[in-house]
C-alpha cells in the first residue's frame, strides 16, 4: 500500500455527471461537480493510511460538494489496488489502481460505473 503514499492531479474523467445524477443531483449541480479539478492525496500515520481528496472550481475555490454519502468504508488491498466499499445505499464501489505514473481511480455505484485519472506529483 505504500506505492499510493503521495499525491495525484486529475488529468481526465470520464462519466462523472452520471454518476452525481445517480446520487440524486441535480443535471446542473452534476455539471458543476464534474467540472471541479481535483487532487487525491494518501497519506500514512503509524498504522493509519488516510485518502483526501480536494475539490477545486475554475477560480481555484475549494467546493464542499456533499453527495450524501455515509462516511463509513471499507478499504482492502486486493492484487495491488485498493478496493474503497463505501457505507451508502448504492453500495458503491472505489477501485484505486496506479498504472506505471498514474494512479486510475474507477466509481461503481448501482448502475454507473465512471473514472479518474490521475498523474503523480
Amino acid at each position: 500500500m505504500s506505492a499510493f503514499i503521495g499525491t495525484f492531479k486529475e488529468i481526465s474523467s470520464s462519466n462523472m455527471v452520471a454518476l452525481y445524477r445517480e446520487y440524486g443531483m441535480s443535471e446542473d449541480e452534476a455539471s458543476r461537480m464534474a467540472s471541479l479539478t481535483r487532487a487525491l492525496e494518501f497519506s500514512k500515520e503509524g498504522a493509519v493510511y488516510a485518502i483526501k481528496m480536494i475539490e477545486k472550481d475554475s477560480n481555484g475555490s475549494m467546493d464542499q460538494g456533499d453527495l450524501n454519502f455515509v462516511r463509513i468504508s471499507v478499504l482492502v488491498l486486493e492484487d495491488n489496488r485498493l478496493v474503497q466499499t463505501m457505507g451508502d445505499k448504492k453500495g458503491t464501489r472505489v477501485v484505486y489502481e496506479l498504472v506505471g505514473h498514474e494512479l486510475w481511480v474507477t466509481y461503481t455505484a448501482g448502475p454507473v460505473v465512471a473514472g479518474h485519472i490521475f498523474a503523480r506529483q
